[in-house]
């Protein structure tokens, strides 16, 4: 998963108020689609489920896949982005509506997410109880519709954090939604970062199992439990610099490491210069 490319372009960003008397026909977008549910509740059907959103439900359809908007029982409004995760195709500003099956033409989709090495939205991907989303996904409205100075990338750069706070929510989702037990395990870290530890010893100290514990880490911040800690122990080092009351090898100590040695040389791997040298730029 290379989520490094994802950098946005919204082609169109505007309100969906769902008329109860329409008839939404089944369409295939040529670019991405990104609803969220703004007031209500509404369902979207797609080949792959029928999904009910309620306010504050994200549901995130990639280029090439059939979906139907549905009349609701009440009145239910969208906030729609039909947007590219990359600024390849920069030059296709306005809006592409979707077309219905017969006419839809594979060859002028605009993103393979596969090709892109972006393969983690290559499904529909629905993302439940995001109402943080609210405020922000407006101001993109607001943005795309007054269109200042800057929009484009204000816009993109808003639109790049709510993806990747919806990857971090469906990893989660994935791991049975056990935030509260990643937190307790992450604060028992931060708090024994001066120990050595490992998931035996974390497991133990919060009757855990070892294996559990590596697995909530690597879903929770992406790195193996052994990197998470190499590098929270090398964060909370750089604190203890910046306070000036303590040498380079009592710094070692304090967080962990082994001896000066193993510090200067992870501290190094981690921030590209060694700890001597890091107040000094």
């Amino acid at each position: 998963m290379n989520i490094s490319k994802i950098h946005p372009f919204i082609r169109y960003a505007h309100y969906i108020p769902i008329d109860r008397n329409a008839d939404y026909k089944p369409t295939i977008p040529y670019d991405h689609r990104f609803f969220y549910m703004y007031e209500g509740t509404a369902q979207i059907w797609t080949e792959e489920e029928q999904y009910i959103l309620n306010k504050g439900d994200v549901l995130i359809i990639p280029s090439g896949n059939k979906y139907q908007l549905l009349t609701p029982q009440s009145k239910a409004v969208y906030i729609a982005l039909n947007f590219d995760y990359t600024q390849s195709n920069v030059t296709l500003k306005k809006p592409i509506p979707p077309v219905e099956f017969d006419f839809f033409d594979s060859h002028y989709v605009l993103e393979n997410l596969e090709e892109l090495k972006v393969p983690v939205f290559n499904e529909v991907t629905y993302i439940r109880e995001m109402k943080k989303f609210s405020s922000r996904l407006s101001r993109i409205e607001r943005e795309y519709s007054q269109k200042l100075l800057y929009f484009e990338d204000i816009t993109a750069n808003i639109l790049s954090e709510l993806l990747l706070e919806c990857l971090r929510e469906q990893q989660g989702q994935k791991y049975n939604g056990n935030k509260e037990i990643a937190n307790i395990v992450i604060g028992y870290i931060n708090e024994n970062i001066d120990k050595q530890l490992s998931n035996k010893i974390i497991g133990k100290a919060l009757n855990l199992h070892p294996n559990y514990i590596s697995k909530l880490i690597k879903i929770s911040t992406g790195l193996p439990l052994h990197r998470y800690l190499m590098r929270t122990r090398v964060y909370h080092s750089i604190d203890l610099l910046a306070e000036k009351k303590h040498t380079i090898s009592e710094i070692a100590q304090l967080c962990g490491f082994c001896d000066i040695y193993h510090y200067s040389k992870t501290f190094k791997k981690i921030m590209g210069i060694p700890p001597s040298k890091y107040l000094s730029i």
